[in-house]
């Protein structure tokens, strides 16, 4: 096996030609097989601090480290399934998608609102344990339209035989993962996006058709007549939405954003993920205030301090 070759075996083996026909003996073994060894599936996991003051696990990350060349022969493998196409709205781990492009267009729209005086609400989302959390049959689903049959069941099969080392403070010990991706892993990032996104979509479906929501549409510069929806934006699993109340009343802006509040719950909990109600943020701008408030989760309530005549 070649599980446990290091970094520092890398420019060895790279040099060697004998080490090379040995590498490309095993994947095609593997491939005719259509069984790739445990070794392939284990990672030695490392704890990251998030610094976010909570005690024991709920303050670590797990990076997940794996052999490199298990990474990129899984990965050679997703890069020649087809082509992911990825919501306009999204950003983060997407080529030419940056976060800073996320920001940006939420400040344009947020200044464009309030320059033409129309009210809104914009909420942020994030959410608890996001790659670790979704389902396996989930994750699996928009690979298995994806992938041919022989690399889908490849794909299964280091799904569900994860397994990483963790260092305890009783000694080492080995653990099954039953959910999620090994963060760290190469294809983690887009097979996450692939899940997140279903969920999405099927939120912003049921929002869509609110009777009190005015759309929010943006010109697409480069295709002529073209237009998109503009009141959604995520990065990876943080996601920005703007209410623009039909309205224009205050009043009205609880109920419909804890209605949409719900409802993403319901469709986040269908592929195993759910909010991080601590780090929920809300702004609203109305024209009978001034300026726009801004709370969080830790205040009285969802929207209670910023609605205090509503609670």
């Amino acid at each position: 096996t070649v599980a446990g070759v290091g970094a520092k075996d890398f420019r060895t083996i790279g040099e060697s030609a004998m080490a090379q026909q040995a590498l490309i003996d095993i994947f095609i073994h593997v491939r005719r097989a259509g069984w790739a060894p445990q070794d392939a599936h284990k990672s030695h996991s490392y704890q990251l601090n998030k610094f976010n003051g909570k005690p024991g696990t709920d303050g670590l990350r797990l990076i997940h480290c794996l052999c490199i060349w298990w990474r990129s022969f899984y990965r050679s493998m997703y890069l020649k399934a087809k082509p992911q196409v990825f919501p306009v709205y999204a950003h983060g781990c997407i080529k030419h998608r940056r976060r800073e492009a996320a920001m940006l267009i939420t400040r344009v729209i947020v200044h464009k609102l309030r320059k033409k005086g129309i009210p809104f609400v914009v909420t942020s989302k994030d959410m608890t344990n996001a790659f670790p959390s979704p389902k396996f049959e989930e994750m699996e689903k928009p690979l298995e339209k994806r992938l041919d049959k022989m690399n889908h069941e490849l794909f299964q099969q280091r799904r569900r035989n994860q397994v990483t080392r963790i260092e305890a403070r009783d000694g080492a010990v080995e653990i099954r993962l039953g959910s999620g991706g090994m963060q760290g892993d190469g294809n983690a990032p887009d097979e996450f996006m692939d899940t997140f996104h279903k969920a999405v979509e099927e939120w912003q479906t049921d929002i869509d058709e609110y009777r009190h929501i005015k759309p929010l549409v943006a010109k697409v510069c480069w295709e002529r007549a073209k237009y998109y929806n503009a009141s959604l934006v995520t990065f990876v699993d943080d996601i920005l939405k703007f209410y623009i109340i039909k309205t224009g009343k205050a009043t009205e802006a609880a109920s419909i954003v804890k209605e949409s509040d719900n409802n993403l719950n319901d469709a986040l909990e269908k592929i195993g993920l759910r909010q991080n109600e601590s780090k929920q943020e809300a702004i609203a701008y109305f024209k009978e205030w001034e300026q726009g408030l801004r709370m969080t989760q830790e205040d009285t309530g969802f929207l209670g301090k910023m609605l205090p005549d509503l609670r």
